[in-house]
């Protein structure tokens, strides 16, 4: 009886200390897993806050895209601003000098090569844009306008260019068929010029530059001199220089380009080759005013700052 007695007392001293052991380790265990729910829903909704900023963002950068591409007035923006560089470059390689002291011949193919060749330079800035690892300030936005900048300057050309063709009495059957070709060899002359500013060394570059301006500006004409090249390598790559990497960025939004001038003196012939048919050189021009061609082939004027045109060539 006495051994029954002190049982029953260690079982009933023993049952509260389990009982209190079993609430203090359920109180923690609860404690924790208050503790580990708060922190899930704060982690959540975290990253609920910042997948809704992002999606904001994306939706938004998203809308402006489309502004910009399909509204009325980002087209026109576009459109004026291609129309800008593309007459720069333009007036650019329509200078005389090309064909008296340069040696380049007024044919239809090694003019539209030296006009490729300055609408190449604008095409090279326009891809630094595009490239994220030349600037991170850059946002998508202005990636975008970018890209359809690039897209409206080669549509400008490729519109000039079929007037250009009509210009040389080209029958309109045939239109398409010319204007294939010279988009081939256009793409080829632009992919050679940047297959050589890939070269890392300098004399390299200059050569692959010169072999570049040779075969395409010049038609792999025998008669060229190499000093005449040589200064055409120079001119691009000095071009490049001053259009890609220090023309301010204002001006280049405005379209407003400051070309290195043509290279100085005479690093050619010194005589002029013409061919009978040619479209003209601009001379005697007012500053600002250059020659173009309507649709059909047809001969006005235009003013690139004013942006007026007029059939009767302007007095000086």
């Amino acid at each position: 009886m006495i051994v029954n007695a002190i049982t029953q007392r260690q079982i009933s001293m023993t049952i509260p200390s389990i009982s209190s052991k079993l609430s203090s380790a359920s109180t923690h265990k609860s404690s924790l897993l208050i503790k580990n729910v708060s922190k899930k829903c704060f982690t959540n909704t975290s990253i609920n806050h910042e997948t809704t900023t992002q999606s904001a963002s994306f939706l938004r950068s998203t809308w402006n895209n489309l502004v910009d591409k399909y509204s009325i007035r980002g087209q026109q923006n576009r459109i004026e601003l291609a129309e800008r560089l593309f007459r720069s470059a333009q007036r650019q390689s329509n200078a005389s000098v090309w064909h008296t002291h340069g040696d380049i011949d007024t044919a239809f193919r090694p003019r539209h090569s030296l006009l490729t060749m300055h609408v190449w330079f604008l095409h090279r800035r326009l891809l630094l844009s595009l490239d994220d690892s030349t600037d991170d300030n850059l946002s998508v936005e202005e990636r975008n306008r970018a890209l359809l900048l690039q897209e409206e300057l080669f549509d400008t050309l490729w519109h000039d260019t079929k007037s250009r063709i009509r210009a040389e009495g080209i029958a309109e059957l045939m239109l398409n068929k010319h204007l294939k070709d010279v988009q081939n060899y256009t793409f080829r002359e632009c992919m050679s010029f940047d297959h050589a500013m890939e070269a890392t060394d300098a004399k390299t570059r200059k050569d692959d530059v010169g072999l570049a301006v040779w075969t395409y500006v010049y038609g792999s004409n025998e008669d060229v001199r190499d000093e005449t090249v040589d200064r055409m390598a120079e001119y691009v790559l000095t071009q490049y220089e001053n259009v890609v990497t220090k023309l301010p960025i204002a001006y280049w939004k405005e379209g407003r380009i400051g070309w290195v001038p043509p290279p100085a003196g005479e690093f050619g012939s010194g005589q002029e080759k013409k061919k009978d048919g040619a479209l003209g050189i601009n001379e005697g021009l007012p500053s600002g005013w250059f020659l173009a061609l309507t649709d059909s082939g047809e001969t006005y004027y235009w003013n690139e700052v004013t942006m007026e045109s007029s059939w009767d060539k302007p007095l000086a």
